[in-house]
This record gives C-alpha cells, sequence and structure tokens, in this order.
C-alpha cells in the first residue's frame, strides 16, 4: 500500500492524541484528506510522521495547535519530505507546547524543549517560522539536524539557538542540530548569510570561529544559504 485516505465523515474532532500515528509507513508516499481533519482537541503530536521515509508532501492546512503541547520528533526521519503546508506553518499556534524536541518559545509560553522536530528531513528544502515565539531559554538539541538540503529558513525575531548549561553537549554549537553547525568544529562561514526581506543586508563570517549564540541576538528574518 502506498497511499492511504480517510473518509471525510472522519474529522479528528473528539481524538486527543495522534502519538505514532502514522510512524513508520515507510511506504506510503500519499496520506490523503488529512487537510481537513480538525484537531482542536488533540494534545500530543509526538513521532506521528516519524520515519514516513517515502512521504514527500504532507498538507495540514486546517490544523489547529492550539492545545498542542507535544511535537517532539514529529518529522523525524521524513527523508523525503519536500514539503510542509499548513497555510504557512509560521501561523502554527504553539503556544502551549511543552516538548517540541526542538526549539523553546516566549516565556510566557510553555513550550520548552523541541528535539529534533525536522531531524532527518534530508530533502526538506525550505520552512518557514517567523510567526513562533520562542523562549529565549529554551533547549533546541538537532532541531534541523541532518536537515542537508534546507535552503531558505525564516525565523523571527525571538528566534534562538540555545543550549542549556549542564547538559553535557559541550559548547554552544554542539548539537544544534542545524546544518553543518552540529560540532564545535564547524563554523557558518562557507553556507549562509543573513538576509532580510530577500536582499542581503550583511555577509557574516566565521571562519575558525566557533557559532555561538551572540551571532544572532540581532532580530532576525531569514537565513539563506549560498
Amino acid at each position: 500500500m502506498k497511499s492511504v485516505t480517510f473518509p471525510p465523515e472522519f474529522t479528528a474532532a473528539n481524538v486527543d492524541t495522534f502519538q505514532r500515528m502514522f510512524t513508520g509507513c515507510s511506504k506510503w508516499t500519499q496520506i490523503n484528506d488529512i487537510a481537513n481533519w480538525n484537531p482542536l482537541k488533540v494534545t500530543n503530536f509526538s513521532e506521528m510522521f516519524e520515519f514516513n521515509t517515502s512521504l514527500t508532501t504532507l498538507s495540514l492546512d486546517k490544523w489547529e495547535f492550539t492545545q498542542a503541547t507535544d511535537l517532539s520528533y514529529m518529522f523525524w526521519g521524513c527523508s523525503k519530505l519536500v514539503e510542509i503546508t499548513k497555510q504557512n506553518i509560521l501561523n502554527w499556534d504553539v503556544s502551549k507546547v511543552l516538548k517540541f524536541s526542538l526549539v523553546s518559545f516566549d516565556e510566557k509560553h510553555n513550550l520548552r524543549a523541541y528535539d529534533g522536530m525536522f531531524n532527518g528531513c534530508t530533502k526538506l528544502q525550505k520552512l518557514r517560522l517567523d510567526g513562533w515565539q520562542i523562549n529565549p531559554k529554551a533547549i533546541i538539541p538537532m532541531f534541523f539536524q541532518d536537515c542537508s538540503r534546507l535552503s531558505y529558513l525564516v525565523l523571527g525575531a525571538g528566534f534562538r539557538f540555545n543550549v542549556s548549561s549542564g547538559t553535557g553537549w559541550g559548547p554552544a554549537n554542539y548539537r544544534r542540530g542545524f546544518p553543518e553547525a552540529d560540532s564545535p568544529q564547524i563554523s557558518y562561514s562557507k553556507n549562509w548569510r543573513q538576509i532580510k526581506n530577500d536582499s542581503e543586508i550583511e555577509q557574516r563570517s566565521y571562519v575558525g570561529e566557533p557559532f555561538n549564540d551572540s551571532s544572532f541576538t540581532s532580530p532576525l528574518s531569514i537565513l539563506g544559504r549560498l
């Protein structure tokens, strides 16, 4: 079976968890009609699409995440996933999320950890998260690890790459989970630049200098890969 279609009467309106719902469905290239689901009561989305290694696109256009508390590893290992749509993922309301296995939010929000949310999405090319409010103290391990083709990434002014002290993960950029920045020996100098409004505003150089949090302390608009 390479695809699955759900009946229109199923809307997920009364479902409270999607944990591991499609985990390991490695031969599916399509999951049809889930764009019309209305998972307003769902709190746990962890590992929902984990290792869906044949899935190329995913439409979540009508989904709301207002009650979500766990998005960890939601897309981990989706190695052929090129596009995720949700009328722009940037507008997701993730203010109640406690775990993303990726990032964190504003202190006014509940989300604190986002381990590996997009880990292993090796064909993902574009991603917009500029509507997300991130807690500057939150942990972001392996957020984009192995996203080797990610070339267009929009981050909001509140987004910070942080690693919590006492985690044993080493220097600031260690296991940060960003393309080519998974060890303290790798810098950003060769592949990434900061741009704003789709026009380059600064060519940053990190040659011989480990990436650190202070590099992105100013409002961050768009990162584009050279």
